[in-house]
């Protein structure tokens, strides 16, 4: 197993637990047999999510030498509940309650992007406050990089993220 991610080292040997249990043939033996992992799948993953199982099926067709398409796919995740009233409350008063001035624009940006105009990681981190534009009541910001788009920050994110880059052109 030297040369594995931790990820395949830990499929592996949930793989080959399941083998001596089930009786099957020895894991390097199994890995190339679609059936048996499909069996692993479908019986020693019972309680994983489909996304997980994907990730498995993965892992084991690569291990094994075998192509993954050929198997069938499972569903993604479901998107995350959004946070709560209670969670977004409490976002607020950490990201106020920053040791710095700088830290705490930092943080009430990062809120009012992704909680007002959803914003990934990835595009906020390219965020300046010149890609935030007001005109009347409307704020948006311009997202550059891979999926360039303008959106719309919602209320009351808007005023909050118009404010700090009028004040401030964080980066």
């Amino acid at each position: 197993m030297a040369g594995l991610s931790q990820r395949d080292r830990s499929v592996l040997g949930r793989f080959e637990g399941f083998c001596a249990l089930e009786g099957l043939p020895a894991p390097a033996t199994a890995l190339g047999d679609g059936a048996c992992i499909e069996a692993f799948l479908a019986i020693g993953c019972a309680g994983l999510v489909p996304h997980s199982l994907g990730t498995y099926r993965s892992v084991l067709r690569r291990l094994g030498g075998g192509s993954v398409a050929e198997a069938r796919g499972f569903s993604g995740s479901p998107a995350p509940r959004p946070y709560s009233r209670f969670e977004v409350t409490a976002l607020w008063s950490m990201a106020s309650h920053q040791p710095s001035a700088r830290r705490i624009t930092k943080a009430k940006v990062l809120l009012a992007s992704m909680l007002g105009a959803g914003l990934h990681p990835g595009e906020l981190a390219r965020l300046k406050g010149t890609d935030v534009h007001c005109a009347g009541t409307t704020t948006s910001v311009v997202v550059a990089g891979p999926r360039p788009r303008t959106l719309l920050v919602r209320a009351p994110y808007d005023t909050e993220l118009a404010a700090l880059a009028e004040v401030s052109a964080f980066k």
